[in-house]
């Protein structure tokens, strides 16, 4: 896929890359769109829901306490505490045909057996001892009872009792009122026309007494056939209205719960998620429709950008094609546009301009490159000659050669004096080089020392130096000291006789002296810390006698430093006497040498004579064989590279030819 895509051409990848940029984000819109219309609805759908179980089990609570109210009134009217049979029969008829929700109304003995009765025929014979609603009333307690089943009809109803009592406060019986519970769910639980909502009922017992699948109705919600989860939710305790979303049979339901709180019944709403979602699908439509006409725009966008970039870039490609092919004979691109495009156009304009020259003076060079490959040939044809003449030199070298080799055996025996000669001065030359090693040794020694010596003067100098500064500084410090303690001395002296004289007056003053008398207190304690200074003046004092001993130390630790350069220099001494010992012993040594030498001098005369010869033939085969050496080797060297050279520059004349043959120009044409 890859590969597939990398050999598309500009304009393709162009239309893909901006239909991706464009799409993808429409797509993306698209799908965010449609998940948030999506949520928006379930979540109005689940609070409509919500309010709908809610309306239902607070409207069925009102009416049920409704009908409860008129049965506890009712019961508390003197007709039915009478005790007459037929007033009380009265009473309920009249309510029975005022309020048609009732189904019968009924009076029971405390026995159980009824003896008023809407339906004359049970009158004395049926028997409600058994119904949790009568032995409520029998405890003095109104009630709202589960679903039953009604004895005198058969229908499903809902129970409303109260406790009748006399005028004592015993209870004399219980009047009870049957409502038609299917009715009743008509009324409050009906789907209506705008709902496709489904209730379902769960009575306080945990029993189901409504439910969309009929076979599950009246049955524990423990026992029924639904699963765990299902289960949990109807027999949850429902405190305040809920919702949730359950799966049945591979459908998403939307339910709401809410609790009917004095009858303590659960009623619950349920509601197809598809059928809540299918209020989006004009929306989505209305999206499909715009991300259509969305994507005809960016696809119409998209080839109209993708072909102005590149009808310019192909027109670019076709002409550097040309170029490629070796044609320069084509005109300039002409774009009216500033952008890279138009950019490149021009720099390849100008490149091509440029192409043109270097191939114009390519072949100038070319031509040149010829005739230089031509006076190459000439000059290698030159170089032979040389090297003939060269043949005819070493001829001459070889001649010389032997009469060298004579005149050297010649000369072989007074070498050998001249060797023996030599030996003897070696001998001597290598005892003087070894004095001479001890003389220099020595003369280092001594310039060390001398080194040194001067080092330790200059110690000596700096310390010197130091002490006087020492002692100057510390003269100083002695006499600012004396200065100072006499002017504390005197302040000392003028304080106590101010203190006295103060004390004098304070006396004489009497009661009005006494904070003069503070004063002169005072004016003595600080002539007390006069003499306390005083006393700190005089420590200072010994610390200064006690620098001056110090410096005196040092002063004699510069005598020693003295001494010990009065020694140095007396080493010195004596190593430069021992330097002139070693001298004289070389002198002697030297006078051997000049012996040995004059030896060598007479054998060398021998020697020289026939060296004379020697040097004549070496001087002319010397001569005569560098000239040989350089002509050979140059010449060698020069007719090799410029064989080399005319063979290259010839074949580079004629690719450079054939390359410049290739391109079309338009002096050309």
């Amino acid at each position: 896929m890859k590969e597939k895509l990398l050999q598309l051409n500009l304009r393709k990848k162009l239309l893909i890359w901006l239909l991706a940029i464009g799409l993808l984000p429409a797509a993306a819109v698209a799908f965010f769109v449609f998940q948030e219309s999506s949520s928006v609805v379930v979540a109005e759908e689940e609070e409509k829901l919500t309010m709908a179980s809610e309306a239902a089990a607070e409207g069925m609570d009102r009416w049920l306490v409704k009908r409860l109210d008129e049965i506890v009134l009712a019961a508390g009217t003197q007709d039915m505490q009478s005790g007459d049979t037929d007033t009380r029969l009265s009473l309920m008829n009249q309510i029975i045909d005022r309020d048609e929700t009732f189904e019968t109304v009924v009076f029971t003995e405390p026995d159980g057996i009824v003896e008023a009765h809407t339906t004359e025929e049970n009158i004395g014979e049926l028997d409600l001892s058994d119904r949790d609603y009568f032995k409520n009333g029998m405890n003095g307690e109104t009630t709202i009872s589960d679903v039953l089943t009604s004895n005198s009809t058969g229908n499903r109803i809902v129970v409303v009792a109260s406790p009748v009592t006399a005028s004592n406060g015993d209870i004399t019986g219980v009047m009870s009122a049957s409502v038609n519970f299917d009715a009743l769910m008509e009324r409050y639980a009906g789907s209506g026309d705008e709902s496709s909502a489904v209730p379902i009922l769960v009575d306080n017992q945990n029993v189901i007494q409504l439910h969309p699948q009929e076979d599950l109705i009246g049955q524990p919600v423990g026992q029924a056939d639904i699963s765990s989860e299902w289960q949990a939710l109807l027999a949850g305790e429902h405190e305040e209205a809920s919702s949730t979303t359950l799966d049945n049979s591979n459908e998403q339901l939307l339910v709401s719960a809410s609790p009917v709180q004095d009858a303590g019944y659960s009623i619950f709403f349920l509601t197809p998620m598809e059928e809540v979602l299918a209020a989006t699908d004009g929306l989505k439509w209305t999206v499909l429709t715009i991300i259509g006409a969305a994507v005809l725009l960016i696809t119409g966008a998209a080839f109209l950008i993708a072909g102005r970039i590149t009808k310019p870039i192909r027109l670019i490609t076709e002409r550097v094609k040309q170029v490629a092919d070796d044609d320069l004979t084509g005109e300039d691109i002409e774009l009216n546009q500033q952008d890279e495009i138009g950019q490149l156009a021009t720099h390849f304009n100008r490149m091509s301009t440029r192409l043109k020259e270097l191939i114009g003076q390519f072949d100038m060079s070319s031509r040149l490159l010829q005739d230089s490959s031509e006076q190459l040939l000439s000059n290698s044809n030159k170089s032979s000659q040389a090297i003939t003449e060269v043949n005819a030199s070493l001829q001459q070298v070889a001649s010389g050669s032997e009469q060298q080799s004579v005149s050297i055996k010649e000369s072989t025996g007074a070498m050998e004096e001249v060797s023996k000669g030599v030996q003897e001065v070696a001998g001597s030359t290598t005892s003087i080089s070894e004095h001479a090693a001890s003389t220099t040794e020595k003369a280092n020694d001594g310039l060390v020392t001398m080194s040194e010596a001067l080092d330790k003067m200059q110690s000596i100098h700096t310390s010197v130096e130091r002490s006087n500064e020492v002692n100057q500084t510390l003269s100083a410090r002695s006499r600012e000291i004396e200065n100072i303690l006499n002017v504390i001395t005197t302040i000392a002296e003028q304080t106590n006789l101010l203190a006295l004289n103060a004390a004098i007056e304070a006396a004489r003053a009497g009661e009005h002296g006494k904070g003069f008398a503070v004063v002169a207190e005072e004016v003595r304690k600080l002539a007390e810390q006069s003499r306390d200074s005083s006393s700190q003046i005089a420590s200072i004092i010994t610390t200064i006698q006690t620098e001056i001993q110090d410096s005196a130390v040092s002063m004699e630790q510069v005598t020693g430093e003295v001494q010990d350069g009065l020694q140095m220099t007396e080493q010195a001494k004596a190593a430069f006497q021992e330097i002139s010992d070693y001298t004289n012993e070389v002198s002697v040594r030297l006078e051997s040498v000049a012996a040995t030498s004059e030896q060598m001098a007479a054998s060398s005369q021998e020697i020289t004579a026939s060296f004379d010869e020697i040097s004549a033939i070496s001087e002319h085969n010397a001569g005569t064989s560098q000239s040989v050496a350089s002509a050979s080797e140059t010449q060698l060297q020069s007719v090799e590279e410029i064989d080399a050279l005319a063979e290259a520059l010839n074949m580079m004349s004629k690719e450079l030819n054939t390359i410049v043959s290739h391109f079309k120009t338009e002096n050309e044409q």
